[in-house]
């Protein structure tokens, strides 16, 4: 019987794919297999070295009461002013119609920001500011104004120090 050569190089070819992975499994399966050696080292335990001092002559205790003044309490800490401690806001928005401006700082308030709106009077027309606050850097107000123009789809913020009146009619609102 004559076995034709297509029929034996794939018959061939399975066989030594076949070894290969039994000898592969084979070789994997001892090294998992095979635990490292573990050893415990207890710590030696150092004892301190003792000292043992002959009592003093025992004497009578002394009472003695000093006179010292009486000293006035603590002084209150000075307060910081927000004004000092955080100078930046971020301007997102400015537009002649409060029920917009207020729309928008809901929207900014629903995502955790401290919004709040700045009246002015420019030219005769009041406007509303709509700012975000309060920061300790420019770098921080900037951060965040990148954010919100990302957001919300927006052109540009501002970041900008209002004035310290501003930030201390604001601050306690916001927070």
């Amino acid at each position: 019987m004559v076995i034709k050569s297509r029929v034996v190089i794939p018959i061939i070819a399975v066989i030594v794919i076949a070894a290969a992975l039994s000898l592969y499994l084979f070789t994997t399966k001892k090294k998992i297999e095979e635990k490292p050696e573990i050893t415990i080292v207890e710590p030696v335990e150092e004892k301190p070295e003792v000292t043992v001092t002959p009592p003093a002559e025992e004497k009578p205790l002394e009472m003695a009461i000093k006179e010292e003044p009486i000293l006035a309490p603590p002084a209150e800490k000075e307060e910081i002013p927000p004004s000092s401690l955080y100078p930046w806001v971020v301007q997102v928005s400015a537009c002649q119609s409060y029920t917009q401006a207020k729309n928008f700082q809901e929207r900014l308030k629903n995502r955790g920001l401290r919004a709040y709106i700045s009246e002015v009077t420019l030219k005769g027309e009041k406007w509303y500011r709509v700012r975000i606050g309060f920061y300790s850097t420019r770098k921080e107000s900037v951060k965040i104004g990148e954010k919100i123009v990302s957001e919300f789809k927006m052109k540009d913020y501002w970041p900008i120090q209002p004035s310290k009146e501003e930030i201390e009619k604001h601050f306690q609102e916001t927070t």
